[in-house]
């Protein structure tokens, strides 16, 4: 018995001359939280479409949980949909809308209110039944949408956006719980999103998706503090994407003089000197200090902004004659805030920076 709940092997989607997917290969883990994460138009809603059976692949091999259901139908595949409109049926109950897949399968009435109940509990949304769904808010409407598709007991659900038209306070509840219940069930989730936010909250595995491609398939931690391209180190929370030519490679040590100042990074396989290349530094790593140890940068620097985001100020500076960097400092109470105009030093250790080679154009 295969351990993987999904397989792409090869898989392609042409529409006319447009290429939304470009030979995708990914494998998805039984139980995992498997998150789709890109822009716009970048092919993942393409991809769920095709896992789901509603667009068949231009090429390529699609398995779940072992079986090849590359030209299967929709309703013969084992899985299920949640749509961002929920497509919810406002004329039935709460009760009528969860079992209106078991009632096409024709279960007894009995285990058609066992499992009704049983999905009710797992929504925390128990005796409620017999309510309409206008009578619902929206965070219970995602959920009774969650329990209408995993009623059915899919080897695979997915999600495409569903929390998208809910407000933030609601839409961080929504991401825990949609942990919590996928935790609980251990059934595989796929999840749609271009919010890096919810991927990042909610998965076990992240493929973050450009141009019809996987640019980079990882956990959460990985993604965000190993980027192994300047996409991904840009589209995944805020960065100092920082563009110039590595000047030396010496061991572990390589430095990048970005628009005439050396910055201090982590040597990689395959950089050399001469090379164009970015340097991504997260706002969060630099510090306030004067620094001079032989593995740091440390620069003289002046504030050009300070903006206010409540638990941390978001620096904006310039050193140099215009390389500019963003700081996010936590607000902590015996940190004393800086002013605009401000001369400052900051420092950061060259390993916190990502080198990313051969990438600027």
């Amino acid at each position: 018995m295969t351990k993987f709940d999904v397989e792409l092997d090869n898989v392609s989607k042409r529409f006319g001359e447009f290429t939304a997917v470009d030979n995708v290969n990914f494998k998805i883990n039984k139980g995992e939280f498997f998150s789709l994460l890109g822009p716009s138009g970048c092919g993942k809603t393409t991809l769920m479409r095709m896992i789901s059976g509603f667009e068949a692949p231009s090429e390529g091999t699609i398995r779940i949980s072992g079986k090849d259901v590359t030209h299967d139908r929709p309703y013969e595949r084992p899985t299920n949909l949640v749509f961002q409109h929920l497509a919810l049926f406002p004329h039935l109950t709460i009760a009528e809308n969860i079992a209106f897949g078991l009632r096409l399968k024709k279960l007894s009435n009995g285990e058609i209110d066992r499992r009704v109940d049983e999905m009710l509990e797992l929504v925390r949304l128990p005796g409620l039944g017999n309510r309409k769904i206008s009578q619902l808010s929206g965070g219970q409407k995602q959920r009774i949408a969650i329990a209408r598709a995993l009623v059915n007991r899919p080897a695979v659900l997915l999600l495409d956006e569903p929390l998208a038209a809910l407000d933030l306070k609601l839409r961080e509840q929504m991401q825990l719980e949609l942990k919590r219940i996928q935790s609980e069930i251990g059934t595989t989730f796929i999840y749609v999103t271009h919010d890096q936010s919810e991927a990042i909250t909610m998965s076990d595995v992240i493929a973050v998706v450009n141009k019809g491609k996987i640019e980079q398939m990882a956990d959460a931690t990985t993604i965000y503090e190993k980027p192994q391209s300047a996409f991904v180190a840009n589209f995944i929370g805020e960065t100092n994407l920082l563009e110039g030519e590595i000047a030396s490679i010496n061991g572990d040590a390589t430095v990048v003089v970005v628009e005439g100042v050396p910055i201090k990074v982590k040597s990689v396989a395959g950089a050399h000197v001469g090379q164009k290349a970015h340097v991504s530094v997260r706002p969060e790593k630099i510090i306030f200090d004067a620094i001079d140890a032989d593995s740091c940068n440390h620069f003289e620097a002046v504030i050009d902004n300070a903006i206010y985001m409540g638990n941390y100020t978001h620096y904006q500076m310039h050193l140099g004659q215009g390389l500019k960097l963003g700081i996010d400092v936590q607000n902590a109470t015996h940190c004393e805030r800086k002013s605009i105009g401000e001369s400052v030093h900051i420092a950061w250790s060259a390993d916190l920076g990502v080198l990313l080679p051969g990438e600027v154009q």
